[in-house]
């Protein structure tokens, strides 16, 4: 966010209207909202249109029913701590032969991610604003849990580059 509040401040002008041709993960548009100045976006990639939605639309939305809101996850988090999740292999099966490879997770954690997105679906089918942040908090472990690290581009892990117990530790933090 500095990057872009620096250009900002180093204009000489204050935009009526700034426009991200490539938005990304939408940190022009939040850092222009912060700055109470119109903003726009092109994102032709999907995914990455739904992280740019979460964070500055549905965000606000679930603030504006705080407290409701709140209670609703504090209830799902309840009801996974109390029963747990459900085991589908069916869905594993399908997630390999779609990414034709088991590479990126390990299976146990792949399996994990699929129960946890399974449960959010279901248990918010009639909310979408809790099933988009609710799934967007999954979103955010994915590289974290998986088999790939960050670097200058998104490569597998080396052995030694495998820690576990972060992996259940992101897990135990959406919870």
């Amino acid at each position: 966010c500095s990057f872009v509040q620096q250009i900002i401040d180093k204009l000489p002008y204050k935009p009526s209207l700034i426009y991200d041709p490539f938005a990304g993960s939408g940190t022009t548009q939040i850092v222009a909202s912060h700055n109470n100045i119109p903003s726009s976006y092109s994102e032709i990639n999907p995914f990455m249109q739904f992280v740019i939605e979460c964070k500055t639309n549905k965000i606000m939305e679930f603030i504006n029913n705080l407290d409701e809101n709140s209670e609703k996850l504090r209830r799902f988090v309840k009801y996974l701590n109390r029963n747990g999740l459900p085991t589908n292999n069916t869905l594993y099966n399908i997630y390999v032969k779609k990414l034709g490879t088991n590479r990126y997770f390990e299976r146990s954690t792949l399996k994990n991610i699929l129960q946890i997105k399974s449960t959010i679906e279901r248990r918010f089918k009639d909310e979408p604003l809790l099933k988009s942040l609710a799934l967007f908090s999954l979103y955010t472990i994915i590289v974290t849990v998986s088999n790939t690290i960050r670097r200058a581009d998104l490569r597998y892990k080396y052995e030694e580059e495998k820690n576990y117990s972060d992996r259940n530790r992101c897990f135990a933090s959406l919870v």
